[in-house]
């Protein structure tokens, strides 16, 4: 399918997330839609997108590419939506990675403005630092640094639940090396992953003999 379909989405209502590029692949998006195959809901995908649906999460993800802004953007709508967006977004990353030279900025669309967005990476270091407020651009209005990074990251997850989270990034030719690279390309505040202090190398020890019984 070459245009994009109709089909029901809640825009309004999902986290929504940017990755900019200075040089957008064409190959980026159609990888993705490759390695998330068996999630495409409905057949929904076209050339620039694809609608994702995960049923243990309930959630729902649109990934749009726009070649001539380049930069993809990715909405997820759902009761786990950041679960499965850490997913998403770990997807994307590992595929960029294949690119070499290629430079990505992560941006943060503000709630009422999806227009002005934030640096991702810088709202962190705000956060590391002690600064509690964002003040975007020229803009007048003030965000909560903790909100905005809220709206994608999840936090006080159990070991449990991070355990689910990685039995669905796993798969059978996974090494050690490229499950602990999965793991933290997946999760997406460091060093406590979702609010929780994780040993990433044991919990991959643990989890590999059972992907590969």
């Amino acid at each position: 399918m070459v245009g994009e379909p109709q089909f029901d989405f809640d825009y309004e209502g999902a986290l929504t997330f940017i990755i900019q590029y200075d040089f957008l692949p064409r190959s980026v998006l159609p990888r993705f839609i490759v390695n998330m195959h068996k999630e495409i809901k409905d057949r929904l995908q076209w050339r620039t997108g694809v609608v994702l649906e995960d049923s243990d999460f309930k959630a729902v993800a649109v990934v749009k590419a726009d070649n001539v802004a380049r930069r993809i953007c990715i909405y997820v709508s759902g009761e786990q939506k950041r679960d499965y967006f850490a997913l998403v977004l770990a997807t994307l990353r590992r595929i960029n990675r294949r690119f070499e030279k290629l430079k990505t900025t992560e941006l943060i669309p503000m709630p009422d403005d999806p227009h002005t967005t934030a640096n991702y990476k810088q709202l962190l270091q705000f956060e590391q630092h002690g600064i509690e407020i964002y003040l975007p651009g020229e803009s007048d209005k003030t965000y909560k640094i903790k909100d905005l990074l809220g709206s994608v990251a999840s936090k006080d997850k159990s070991e449990d639940e991070i355990l689910n989270l990685l039995k669905k990034l796993l798969d059978e030719n996974d090494t050690q090396e490229t499950a602990a690279r999965k793991l933290n390309d997946a999760f997406v505040r460091q060093p406590n992953i979702m609010g929780v202090s994780i040993d990433i190398k044991k919990l991959v020890q643990q989890m590999l003999p059972r992907k590969k019984r």
